[in-house]
């Protein structure tokens, strides 16, 4: 297993922590390839959080926004065609917010992270997904201000009934495995090579 797609979405929720480990995986295993793909949302919680230069240091020199202006890649996110072709071993969605997850488990691939699972799903390439509502209560940071970068509150967040039961549906995807921690991708990564 060399080469990953690693999905980011709106949420803030181990997203330092899933940037740390693939960090960490990449310092055992120099030859592995990450490529970066960033929903809207995403790129504006990496920029809150100002880390995509870290991004950068990790992925293979590419990541893919959903902002089509930059990429100019259409409603359809072609570049989604990669998963499907095999370019990639394994899709990480880390973190995966609850309407992503709803569009995943009913279906819907009209985003650039849901069409990269549904490619995924349909070429079989494994799918490990970090969605940011598996407890009825957690403990997550949240922007502070919209003007000062890097700010945050730490609140607890309680998960509405309809994400926990998308949450179950996930689990019983075909291909698709959950994880509540960012370390267990490490450990089952590990595991597969």
């Amino acid at each position: 297993m060399e080469r990953i797609a690693w999905c980011i979405t709106g949420a803030g929720y181990m997203l330092k922590e899933t940037l740390e480990v693939l960090r960490d995986l990449k310092h055992r295993h120099p030859g592995l390839k990450i490529t970066t793909h960033l929903s809207e949302a995403g790129k504006e919680v990496v920029d809150y959080y100002n880390i995509y230069s870290s991004l950068e240091t990790i992925s293979d020199g590419t990541a893919y926004r959903e902002l089509l202006e930059e990429n100019q890649q259409g409603s359809s996110f072609f570049i989604t065609g990669r998963l499907f072709k095999g370019n990639y071993d394994l899709l990480l969605v880390s973190p995966m917010t609850a309407n992503t997850v709803a569009k995943v488990v009913y279906g819907i691939a009209d985003s650039l992270v849901s069409c990269a699972v549904a490619m995924a799903c349909k070429s079989r390439t494994p799918v490990i997904a970090l969605p940011t509502d598996t407890e009825k209560k957690y403990q997550t940071e949240i922007p502070a201000s919209r003007g000062k970068k890097g700010d945050v509150w730490s609140v607890s967040a309680y998960s509405r009934r309809i994400d926990l039961e998308n949450i179950e549906k996930l689990r019983d995807m075909d291909g698709v495995t959950v994880i509540t921690r960012p370390e267990e991708f490490l450990e089952l990564f590990e595991k597969k090579r």
